[in-house]
Order: C-alpha cells, then structure tokens, then sequence
C-alpha cells in the first residue's frame, strides 16, 4: 500500500488513500485505485507546498487537508497509516465520529489520534509505524520511503516475497 505514494512521489499524489480504494488481487497483491483527487504536482512543487483544496474521505483526511493548508505527499502518509488502523480493527479509524462536522473537528482542532481501538496484539514495530504515519505535525511525518525501509514493513515485505503466510502482527 505505501508502494503507491512512494512512487507517486516521483510526480503524483493520490489524495484519498482509503480502504475502500486498495484492491487486493488473488495473489495478494495490494493496488491502489480511484485517482479521481489525486493530483498533479508541477514543476517546483515541494511536498509541503502542493495544493490546497479538501479532497479525500473524512475519516483518512490529514488534518492539513481538513484545514485546506497548503499539503503534498505527506497528506497520502497519514491516509495510509489511517488505512493501516482500518485493517488492524475492521473498521474505519475514527468510530466514535458521529458526523462529519465533528469528525473534522476531531482530525483538524485536537490532538487526539484514533489508536485506542488498536487490538492489544499489534506488535510494538508496527504501532510505531502507524503512529510515525499519523504525525500531527508534517515536517515530523513518515514518508513513505522512510515507511517502506522501517523494519516492521521490510520484515513484511521479505515474508512475502519467499512466498510465506503474511503475519501483520
């Protein structure tokens, strides 16, 4: 999943990272689908200077696209690491929003990060993936290269390459 920012890094950016947009293929492949917000980064773009519209899903939003503050690639980091807390609890990362007004002003004016509902089992590396995913402060983010050569996921990625089950925990 993270494979998809890091090579949009080279001149795209998706802008809705969501489960709901990660195809999983009968081999176990993940894809990233509907680019219908991604946008195209042009000439001196940086990654903290790239648009400033909202698009996305509300509950995978970064708060600087909630806020509509200038935002890039770092926006798709915390989608992803949003998504990650959808797979490790089966639902979407922000349970007790009970509407969209105050789910944005839970994701755009508070502290608080959705990993209370984290199953217990999680192992340390990959909550500390997550929670250096979903960094409230951008310049501190986890790239998605950084992201791919952390330990927790280059452990995933080498089981999957020898073809062995996928443990996420």
């Amino acid at each position: 999943m993270l494979k998809g920012p890091d090579v949009c890094a080279r001149a795209d950016m998706h802008g809705d990272v969501a489960g709901a947009n990660i195809l999983v293929a009968a081999n176990g492949v993940l894809k990233i689908a509907d680019f219908g917000a991604s946008a195209q980064l042009r000439g001196t773009a940086t990654d903290a200077a790239d648009t400033c519209s909202m698009r996305g899903t509300p509950f995978w939003m970064a708060p600087e696209v909630i806020k509509q503050e200038r935002y890039g690639r770092a926006a798709d980091c915390w989608s992803c690491g949003m998504t990650m807390i959808e797979m490790a609890t089966g639902t979407h990362p922000w349970p007790k929003a009970t509407n969209k007004f105050s789910l944005m002003y839970e994701i755009a004016s508070t502290d608080h990060l959705p990993i209370d509902n984290l199953p217990p089992e999680l192992s340390p590396v990959c909550r500390e993936v997550i929670l250096k995913l979903i960094d409230r402060k951008v310049e501190a983010r986890m790239t998605a290269a950084e992201a791919l050569n952390h330990p927790f996921l280059s452990s995933v990625a080498s089981l999957s390459a020898q073809g062995l089950p996928r443990e996420l925990s």
